[in-house]
């Protein structure tokens, strides 16, 4: 969907939009410059961060990335489009890996306990493979062959009727 870049002119009519599938917003053009401006400066302002930070442990990379919901936004934080923006640009920094489940999926199949934040967990996978010397490419041709792709699981048996487990299973 059109809508994950946060803004987009649609082809059929050319009104600008924002928002989600299930909440599209109309913009004026000066509601669409304004917004794509705001994406414009998160982009070169997260970029000239994440440059300009030594990224050298999971402590730098949690630091990283409250610095860049700080001063870029959550909202721009959380979209993978732009942590793949800045993964093509900082490629020996962060990882390619975009989506929070491969991202959590790599760590746990790693045996490494994954951090909360999105650009810790880019991160904790870039010194792995800093580490080993791998590009992106060779690390997820590797990984695949020996633990596939990210699974869902369901636990049976979540509450015993005072208490629901869930949520304490899921951060396993």
């Amino acid at each position: 969907s059109a809508y994950k870049f946060g803004l987009f002119q649609k082809k059929e009519n050319g009104v600008w939009m924002t928002g989600s599938p299930q909440k599209p917003q109309e913009l004026s053009e000066s509601e669409a410059l304004y917004l794509g401006k705001s994406i414009r400066d998160a982009l070169v302002k997260g970029a000239h961060i994440i440059e300009n930070t030594v990224l050298d442990s999971l402590e730098a990379y949690e630091t990283l990335h409250d610095h860049l919901v700080a001063e870029i936004g959550e909202q721009y934080c959380n979209w993978s489009w732009i942590h793949k923006y800045f993964s093509v640009l900082f490629c020996d920094r962060l990882s390619s890996f975009h989506s929070t489940d491969w991202q959590i999926h790599v760590l746990r199949a790693l045996k490494i306990r994954p951090s909360d934040k999105y650009y810790a967990r880019s991160g904790q996978i870039a010194m792995v493979q800093k580490h080993l010397n791998w590009y992106y490419g060779q690390f997820f041709e590797a990984f695949y062959e020996r633990f596939g792709g990210p699974r869902q699981f369901v636990r049976i048996g979540t509450s015993d009727g005072v208490k629901n487990y869930a949520a304490q299973w899921a951060k396993r």
